[in-house]
């Protein structure tokens, strides 16, 4: 008797999920993907290096980044989309890299992150949008904390 059965699917059977879809690798090799400036865990990096020294409670992280996202893309930036539930994984993500570490409750880079990060902000950002970026982060934070 077999202990460990194979299970067997249709991947067409498989429906998209949160904006997610999913491929053959027969598919993937002949599809043209979508491309963005910045990606979810660069668009993450991004954020946090705006203003390091301003806590971020992890909790509430989410909902900023949802927030400051749309508004990074108001400002013309192609930014890969994010929802709530993919804000934590690519947390999870960056943390287990080890680019963020939750101390206290609060994200912060490490000095892994912190130098990613100012690569990215270097590479990804006009040099024109850093401080009206930063003010964002700032305005974002303020309305989000305060409710």
């Amino acid at each position: 008797m077999n202990k460990n059965p194979v299970y067997q699917f249709d991947i067409t059977e498989m429906r998209v999920h949160n904006g997610c879809e999913f491929y053959t690798l027969d598919e993937a090799e002949t599809t043209n993907f979508e491309t963005y400036d910045i990606y979810k865990h660069e668009f993450v990096l991004i954020f946090l290096a705006l203003s390091p020294e301003i806590p971020i409670d992890f909790k509430k992280i989410g909902k900023v980044l949802y927030v400051f996202h749309r508004g990074l893309k108001e400002m013309g930036y192609s930014v890969q989309d994010i929802c709530l539930n993919y804000i934590y994984v690519t947390l999870s993500n960056l943390t287990y890299s080890g680019y963020i570490d939750i101390i206290d409750s609060n994200v912060v880079l490490t000095e892994k992150g912190r130098a990613e990060a100012s690569e990215m902000l270097r590479k990804k950002i006009r040099y024109r949008d850093v401080n009206s970026l930063t003010e964002l982060k700032r305005r974002v934070l303020s309305q989000v904390l305060s409710k």
